[in-house]
């Protein structure tokens, strides 16, 4: 059942749009765009596991960061899909995965985030410790 539909544009030309191939375009750009955001959600889902590190302090920290990446792209996915029982499957599949995830996540990158915090803080740290030396050289040359 194809319906043609007539408009005419601003600039006065006419457009006949064939509501059968607009739909079938529509599903396939809908497809199309939910294989990337699933690609990206994965993509995303990698690097948080990359990135997280052994610290049992930054456990919530890391479990708040991941559910804010996932929930984002849920939200994207399920916005463009219209219908259908999409959002209860992806949310019941995420329930199920998410905390197997997580603790993943935390067993792997949390090293290097530490390995990075304790980079960060060196220099300081560093610098307090020669100004206590030479502190306290100089106050028992004094004595």
């Amino acid at each position: 059942m194809s319906t043609n539909t007539n408009s005419s544009g601003s600039n006065g030309t006419t457009m006949t749009v064939n509501t059968e191939d607009f739909i079938t375009r529509l599903s396939a750009n809908l497809k199309s765009e939910y294989a990337k955001m699933s690609t990206t959600t994965m993509e995303h889902l990698e690097k948080a596991m990359n990135t997280v590190t052994r610290s049992e302090d930054n456990v919530a920290e890391i479990k708040e960061m991941v559910g804010e990446a996932i929930g984002g792209a849920l939200d994207r996915m399920v916005e463009q899909v219209v219908g259908g029982a999409l959002p209860e499957m992806v949310d019941e599949a995420v329930r199920d995965a998410l905390p197997e995830m997580v603790a993943e996540a935390v067993r792997s990158a949390l090293p290097e985030i530490v390995a990075e915090a304790v980079r960060a803080a060196l220099p300081k740290m560093m610098d307090e410790t020669v100004l206590r030396a030479l502190t306290e050289m100089a106050h028992r040359q004094a004595e």
